[in-house]
């Protein structure tokens, strides 16, 4: 319901679903959409699954959408999507997290760095 709208046009039609997003986005509950605790369990239960099908030290590639990206971060760092709004994720962002028997551990976070222009030589 909010997909292709502006923040201008979100805040016009649902200033109050909108202003909980921003301030309590723990709470909020987008219109169609699901609560941060929804994304977090099926994102953790669809990584699961992923995880099943392949061996330990495997590289596997997720790619995912800004706030499921979110979400699945504050769970690995044990902070509960509380603090979704303390991190950043730009767009095409690289995040590299490894997964140990006993923890997971967040090696990079938010890299940007294949965005930059090449410098050019003359």
């Amino acid at each position: 319901m909010w997909e292709g709208l502006t923040a201008p046009e979100l805040r016009e039609r649902f200033a109050e679903e909108w202003r909980v997003w921003l301030d309590y986005p723990r709470r909020a509950v987008l219109p169609g959409g699901e609560r941060l605790a929804e994304v977090e369990e099926r994102a953790l239960a669809g990584l699961a699954l992923v995880r099943e099908k392949h061996r330990a030290g495997e590289t596997i590639l997720v790619v995912a959408h800004e706030a499921v990206n979110r979400v699945l971060l504050c769970s690995f760092l044990g902070w509960g999507t509380e603090r979704f709004r303390f991190l950043n994720q730009g767009n095409t962002a690289v995040n590299l997290v490894k997964f140990y028997s006993s923890h997971t551990q967040v090696c990079l976070l938010n890299d940007t760095c294949h965005l930059k222009k090449p410098r050019q030589i003359n």
